[in-house]
């Protein structure tokens, strides 16, 4: 089944509008889908314009964390727990 843009953003709303969600599409780069995830907690924008939900975006806790509510972290990180 194929989704588009436009069916995507409107179930993501429908399912999360009452709830404190973070949910993001991102750049798919590595074959490790792993190490991409980590571009999704540092919010880089899907390359494709899809939107995603950030209550935390307006939060002024981001200001000193722009990762927040999520800590940041480093491929290097990854690599070490595995």
């Amino acid at each position: 089944m194929s989704v588009d843009q436009t069916s995507w953003e409107a179930a993501v709303r429908h399912l999360f509008e009452d709830a404190y969600p973070y949910h993001a599409t991102g750049p798919r780069r590595h074959k490790d889908w792993v190490l991409d995830v980590i571009a999704l907690m540092a919010r880089v924008p899907d390359p494709r314009g899809w939107a995603g939900l950030d209550d935390a975006a307006q939060a002024p806790e981001r200001e000193a964390s722009p990762t927040y509510p999520f800590v940041a972290h480093s491929p290097g990180l990854h690599r070490a727990a595995s």
